[in-house]
């Protein structure tokens, strides 16, 4: 096929030879693995505390939404060598209907275990 005078094989030609000058063979599957070991660490974090959490804040106050598209995340309790509050704070949900499901702790052998907030 012509466009505007050169062909699309010379500029298929053209950009492999591009790639092949900017970007080494074995940097698109290292990045890869990268991303793939990121995102697999990150889900065997594990926060275990010995000592049960504190009972939650009965009393946390909402302060007004800061606008219409914004949805509130309750404050829950986490360790950092002792139990901390973490206050609740508006923020936008991923998509228009998501549903935020709260983190929680559980009780395991070695004590408990926080499980991740999350949105479905």
């Amino acid at each position: 096929m012509i466009e505007h005078g050169v062909s699309s094989d010379w500029k298929t030609e053209q950009g492999q030879e591009l790639m092949n000058k900017t970007i080494p063979r074995w940097a698109m599957p290292v990045a890869a693995a990268l991303i793939l070991a990121c995102g697999c660490a990150s889900q065997r974090i594990t926060t275990v505390a010995e000592v049960p959490p504190p009972a939650p804040e009965e009393t946390e106050a909402v302060v007004a939404s800061p606008g219409p598209q914004y949805a509130w995340i309750q404050g829950h309790w986490e360790w950092r060598g002792r139990w901390v509050w973490i206050r609740g704070r508006w923020v936008v949900p991923p998509h228009l209907y998501a549903v935020w499901v709260p983190g929680h702790w559980a009780r395991r052998p070695r004590g408990y275990v926080w499980i991740p907030s999350r949105w479905n």
